[in-house]
């Protein structure tokens, strides 16, 4: 039996099914409830993120980035490759965006349309788990989104701490939650979902650090791509209260008692 992935429905949603697949995807969404429900928040998330992404392609590249650009020209063994891109995750950069260029105006985006290059090793920080699509079992990272309640902020080891913001159940009915994490120079704002027992990275956005004995506040702004991840992911829902929160937790991420 078929599975429709978010990738199989990614490539639906960019017409690259074969025609039997795109056939046999239309009458299961046909009778699906969930599965259309899935299309609908994939639909909706492709939607606004390409719209952001237009809005920030038409601001014209600040001078200081196209002379760094110019100076890291002349220094190829300064170059990082960029991981491979791939079509079938959600928040895909449109095409038209050519250059891979990041502006510097204190928020760098990051497109998760790419393929995990192998498995993490278990010595990694949790600002370099959360880059990965899916985030490695054997992290502290992994351990804070399935134990910690929102709320608590977790010392994550290597200078890092953690915090869920908020849990939900998205429309597909996958549990999700927002996340910050705090660097020394970066903080790494998310949202992950779990699928079995994996957390994915649905969206992820940087900000810079704050001073040190500064803190976040709860009226300080979301990246707006953190923002539209959790509306189009969780629909007309309301966020998981503390008390369905620690229940789910404690069943293991499970509805079943």
């Amino acid at each position: 039996m078929q599975e429709w992935n978010d990738e199989k429905l990614g490539a639906y949603m960019d017409g690259e099914l074969s025609p039997g697949e795109a056939a046999e995807l239309e009458q299961h969404l046909a009778s699906d409830k969930a599965l259309r429900a899935r299309l609908d928040a994939l639909r909706a998330a492709d939607g606004a993120t390409r719209k952001l992404y237009a809005s920030l392609d038409a601001e014209p590249v600040p001078q200081a980035v196209l002379q760094m650009l110019q100076g890291d020209a002349a220094k190829p063994d300064n170059v990082v490759p960029f991981l491979k891109l791939g079509a079938g995750r959600v928040f895909r950069a449109p095409v038209a965006i050519a250059a891979s260029v990041a502006l510097v105006v204190g928020l760098l985006v990051i497109n998760l349309s790419r393929d995990a290059s192998g498995p993490l090793n278990s010595g990694i920080t949790s600002l370099e788990a959360v880059s990965a699509t899916t985030i490695d079992v054997d992290t502290a990272l992994h351990r804070m989104l399935e134990n910690a309640a929102s709320g608590d902020a977790i010392d994550l080891g290597s200078g890092e701490t953690g915090e869920a913001i908020l849990s939900f159940a998205d429309v597909a009915g996958r549990f999700c939650r927002q996340l910050v994490i705090s660097g020394t120079d970066r903080d790494a704002h998310a949202v992950a979902c779990r699928n079995g027992t994996a957390w994915h990275v649905e969206a992820l956005a940087y900000t810079a650090s704050l001073p040190e004995g500064q803190f976040r506040t709860a009226s300080e702004p979301t990246p707006v791509d953190i923002t539209t991840a959790v509306d189009a992911l969780i629909g007309t829902a309301d966020p998981l209260d503390r008390e369905q929160e620690t229940r789910v937790i404690s069943n293991g991420w499970s509805t079943d008692e």
